[in-house]
């Protein structure tokens, strides 16, 4: 397979899961919190009193403070409302009654929490800020008694953008290539999706707790022409596999894994992975991403990318080798994404993978180029 394709594929896993995909993915009923550092769900209820609105707040990869934390609420015309007496559950949940009579000014308004410095009325940190928030009618009726968070999500998820990426020429190259892709990514209530790293698929299982999916995805091909290395060994054309993949949350990382068999019959082969992932929101702009992976070849996959047999090796001037199935490769990947609006973002990647066992072994990297493999992108994305 191309390492120019394959690496592509990587870098847009991690665009579309942390550009926007994670934090409305995690979220329950459909709302979304794309401009939130943390991953927060408010619920908006009857107090029993007409004049007083409940807000339940609970909150992932957040940190409310008790006795020092506060909700201010602002609206376009620059009303602003503190709201002090907040009860803090524990660290990820919180509670508070809100005055209707305190709104000088019903509508639109955005919201944050924060929290505040130790026997002082001054702000330590904002803890999430998400987007606006309409509360309330002209009239100052609930509006939504159910669950609150911006606005509702829509049906449509379509994320465009481009991407200029360093990798190698093939699997295995210690030569590099500099070359700009787009990419679409589109998903219709996060359960039917079609995008560039997992194809054309459906989400059969979503919660909080699991998600598992198939999809059909192309993967590239490797031509003799890409690189000199190369000549001799013949082209390997660019197919359809089928794909099964698992994420599962285990407390501040997910654990992941997926299944990938050729399907046109180029090479015959499967690929198995499994890693692990974490994500953290340095800030409400700027979110890091790390990822470890772990990949297993079948027979017939090295055989077709990591062989070389007689008249191959007659033709290339390199040692006749046979690969066998196994460990293929190791690799970590560093992931910063900022968004500077509502809707843009900009994302910078860097990955190292070392290849292991008879890929390491094969004459293509050990004679012709190298095991160590490096790549950078930097891309940006528009999510509609």
């Amino acid at each position: 397979m191309k390492t120019k394709k394959i690496t592509f594929l990587l870098v847009l896993t991690f665009l579309f899961l942390f550009s926007g995909s994670v934090c409305a993915d995690d979220l329950q009923d459909g709302y979304d919190a794309v401009d939130s550092p943390g991953i927060v769900k408010v619920d908006q209820s009857n107090s029993g009193n007409k004049n007083v609105i409940r807000l339940k707040i609970t909150g992932k990869n957040t940190h409310f403070k008790k006795g020092r934390t506060r909700i201010v609420f602002k609206n376009g015309s620059g009303i602003t409302v503190e709201q002090d007496n907040v009860v803090v559950k524990n660290s990820t949940y919180l509670t508070a009654n809100l005055n209707v009579g305190s709104i000088a000014q019903p509508g639109q308004y955005s919201f944050y929490v924060e929290t505040l410095k130790k026997n002082q009325d001054e702000a330590e940190e904002i803890v999430f800020a998400p987007k606006a928030l309409k509360l309330f009618s002209s009239s100052n009726k609930i509006l939504d008694q159910r669950k609150i968070w911006g606005a509702p999500k829509k049906d449509w998820s379509i994320m465009l953008g481009g991407l200029t990426l360093l990798s190698p020429d093939y699997e295995g190259s210690d030569d590099f290539e500099v070359q700009g892709l787009p990419f679409l990514d589109v998903s219709w209530r996060n359960r039917f999706f079609l995008n560039f790293q997992q194809g054309l698929g459906v989400n059969i299982i979503r919660n909080k707790n699991l998600t598992f999916g198939t999809s059909i995805g192309y993967y590239g091909s490797r031509k003799e022409d890409d690189n000199e290395a190369l000549i001799g060994l013949g082209d390997v054309d660019g197919g359809v596999d089928g794909r099964l993949f698992v994420f599962v949350p285990v407390g501040p990382i997910s654990l992941t894994s997926m299944y990938r068999r050729d399907l046109s019959g180029n090479h015959d082969g499967a690929i198995f992975s499994v890693g692990a992932l974490y994500f953290k929101s340095v800030s409400p702009k700027l979110r890091v991403n790390l990822q470890g992976r772990l990949n297993f070849a079948s027979e017939n996959f090295m055989n077709t990318y990591f062989d070389m047999n007689l008249s191959q090796a007659s033709r290339s001037s390199m040692t006749v080798y046979d690969a066998d199935a196994g460990i293929k490769d190791i690799s970590a990947f560093n992931i910063l994404i900022y968004s500077f609006t509502r809707h843009w973002n900009v994302v910078s990647f860097m990955g190292l993978s070392r290849l292991l066992g008879d890929a390491a072994n094969s004459p293509i990297v050990e004679e012709r180029g190298t095991a160590n493999q490096f790549r950078f992108g930097l891309g940006f994305s528009y999510r509609f």
